[in-house]
């Protein structure tokens, strides 16, 4: 696991503006409140802004928002330990428009005639 100094060098290098939208139905939850100090720790510099949205929702939900458009990924609770690592790698790669797939994958998805939506759980280990 990185350091917090490590990624927020990496978080600070990005050359996209990112918006964290943290969505919680209540601001003064312990998880909300964490996940937003989390946040600012991480955010010192760099083109990232946290915006904040009281809706109803279970816990606290972080979409990354480039050009205006939610991203396709969403942290579901307080993002610690690896899960913070994997969110600086989500908005790194939203910032740079993703990686380029490799053509044998790129086959298998041509071959997808609908829109598809799919939930990926990961549990920490």
């Amino acid at each position: 696991m990185e350091s917090l100094e490590r990624l927020r060098k990496r978080v600070a290098a990005l050359t996209m503006p990112i918006i964290l939208e943290v969505r919680t139905s209540d601001l003064t939850q312990a998880s909300a409140q964490a996940t937003l100090d989390l946040l600012h720790l991480l955010v010192t510099e760099g083109p990232v802004n946290v915006n904040t949205h009281i809706e109803p929702t279970d816990g606290v939900v972080i979409t990354i928002t480039t050009h205006g458009r939610p991203g396709p990924i969403s942290f579901w609770g307080t993002p610690s330990g690896f899960e913070l690592e994997g969110l600086v790698s989500a908005m790194e790669a939203a910032a740079h428009g993703g990686r380029p797939l490799p053509p044998t994958l790129l086959g298998v998805l041509e071959e997808i005639n609908r829109p598809l939506e799919a939930d990926l759980y990961v549990a920490p280990t």
